[in-house]
């Protein structure tokens, strides 16, 4: 799944035009500078270089800043779930600092997936973690992963096609097309319980290629964006997975297999024309929005349009600080509220008098700096302004 889609299926230009967006994105020292600002986030900017470096388009400088952060020992060391773990160390495996994909095998065991779990209690976030526990584990099918003592392989495919059955029931696309994923990874033959999902994914595909998201999923933002941007919001990752899916079936994964690759599937005609379809979606979508303007340090776009040209410049600063999407807007009227970091937990302080200029609390240093006030000792309880 790995491997490029064949120019055959008449998707090169949408997946140059995205990768070039992606690759815009990446080369703007704001979003470069998020990489240390949020180490929680470290597997978001890893997986985008490790998708520019797939595609040869590696960026040295970029690659630097993302092993600084696994040097850190914070971004790359706190605690995480095994399939998160997983995640870490394939992302890491994809950007060239981790040398050995082996080290995730270790892992495995922990793993919901190898602990045969009952089918009937597994919730949808379950679901997440057993499809991603076999795309990080299988490097998306390039693999074969050393599973754990008394596991089978195929105890793995008949798990996927049980919950193929039920994510259908569900009307949950997302899901089926992972899991649709997942059988490939795992060199899995064909299954009635995967030709009902294929007939299910193309009843539920738009006119025009975008594939729906599950009911009752929002994207953070979506309650208050425009319709153009919800209507993306809550379709690009299920599309993005059935892209995907679609990719794997007509790939067939051949670097997995000893033998010859088996001849493409008499259905692979139509399939083609569905994965056309979704990812020249992705790519229209993606253009119609400005991917800049949710970076830092880049104004928002004029007021009823998503998109305002590229006028900014990758690196460039004033010298006045302007408020981007990850501060909080300044406050107005006589109630304001300021908080700051003391021991443990936030605390905040509402204030009744009339405000001082505005004041910034700085999270990393803990430092009290209001424009015109010197840094006392420690914050006080009240401000009273």
């Amino acid at each position: 799944m790995r491997s490029p889609v064949r120019p055959s299926a008449g998707t090169s230009g949408e997946n140059a035009a995205i990768l070039e967006q992606v690759e815009d994105a990446a080369a703007q020292h704001s979003y470069r500078e998020m990489v240390a600002r949020d180490e929680t986030a470290l597997l978001l900017y890893a997986g985008t270089y490790a998708a520019l470096r797939l595609c040869g388009r590696d960026a040295p400088e970029f690659g630097r800043v993302i092993r600084q952060a696994v040097a850190g020992r914070y971004a790359a060391a706190f605690e995480r779930v095994p399939y998160r773990q997983l995640d870490l160390l394939h992302t890491l495996y994809l950007c060239g600092i981790e040398p050995d994909p082996s080290s995730m095998d270790a892992v495995l065991p922990f793993t919901l997936l190898c602990r045969r779990p009952n089918v009937l209690k597994l919730t949808d976030r379950d679901v997440y973690a057993v499809t991603h526990t076999i795309f990080y584990a299988t490097d998306f099918g390039l693999r074969e992963p050393a599973w754990p003592s008394g596991f089978r392989p195929g105890e793995g495919t008949e798990l996927l096609e049980a919950l193929l059955v039920l994510a259908e029931a569900r009307a949950n696309a997302d899901l089926v097309g992972e899991l649709l994923c997942c059988l490939y990874c795992l060199g899995a033959a064909e299954s009635h319980a995967a030709d009902r999902a294929w007939a299910f994914l193309e009843s539920v595909q738009d006119d025009n290629g975008r594939v729906n998201g599950p009911e009752g999923i929002l994207h953070p933002g979506t309650d208050t964006a425009d319709g153009d941007f919800r209507h993306w919001a809550e379709g690009y990752h299920t599309t993005t997975t059935v892209v995907a899916a679609l990719a794997g079936l007509l790939e067939r994964s051949p670097r997995r297999r000893s033998g010859p690759p088996p001849p493409p599937p008499a259905e692979a005609v139509s399939l083609g024309v569905h994965l056309r379809r979704a990812v020249k979606w992705l790519c229209d979508a993606s253009m119609a929005q400005d991917h800049r303007s949710g970076l830092p340090g880049q104004p928002p776009p004029p007021s009823g349009r998503r998109r305002s040209g590229n006028t900014a410049s990758p690196g460039r600063h004033s010298s006045t600080t302007r408020r981007t999407s990850r501060t909080p807007p300044r406050p107005s009227g006589r109630s304001r509220e300021l908080r700051w970091r003391g021991s443990s937990p936030w605390r905040s302080v509402r204030r009744t008098s009339p405000a001082p200029p505005w004041t910034t609390i700085s999270r990393s240093r803990r430092t009290w700096s209001p424009r015109s006030t010197p840094c006392p000792a420690t914050p006080p309880r009240v401000c009273t302004g």
